[in-house]
């Protein structure tokens, strides 16, 4: 549920700023990434969607290897998760929490919102989205 829930409100955000939404997932299925966005430039940005409550290092271990494919063409990786607070690993990989994610309501327009939560050099990356077409003949970015 909660994964058609981000994928449907990472999907707004990619059309606005004409990027493409995909799924990654490595022919042998050795490794998959739950939401890959790639801008138009080819920049990418991948996101883990986990139904915890925390974040574990075993949660971040493909966002790892794409960034190792990648390299400076993925501007970032985040984890979605059910927890409450947004913040940033010692590894680099962004935490969002699901309630983060859309425009806050209108009834409580002082609660922060998912580019509130996050640092200044975190937001000016958000806009440059995702992509893993570079991992040619070993993946596949499958349309979500």
């Amino acid at each position: 549920m909660s994964e058609s829930l981000v994928t449907q409100s990472v999907r707004v955000y990619a059309q606005a700023a004409d990027a493409r939404l995909g799924h990654l997932r490595t022919r042998n299925t050795e490794h998959e990434v739950d939401l890959v966005v790639e801008a138009p430039d080819r920049s990418a940005l991948a996101i883990e969607v986990k139904l915890a409550d925390t974040v574990t290092s075993a949660d971040v271990v493909h966002l790892t290897w794409l960034a190792n494919q990648l390299g400076d063409r993925l501007v970032d990786r985040l984890v979605v998760y059910t927890g409450e607070r947004a913040y940033r690993r010692d590894d680099g990989v962004g935490v969002v929490p699901l309630a983060l994610l859309g425009p806050r309501p209108m009834h409580d327009a002082h609660s922060p919102g998912l580019l509130d939560s996050l640092g200044r050099e975190d937001r000016r990356r958000l806009p440059l989205f995702a992509g893993a077409s570079a991992v040619r003949g070993r993946s596949r970015l499958l349309s979500c």
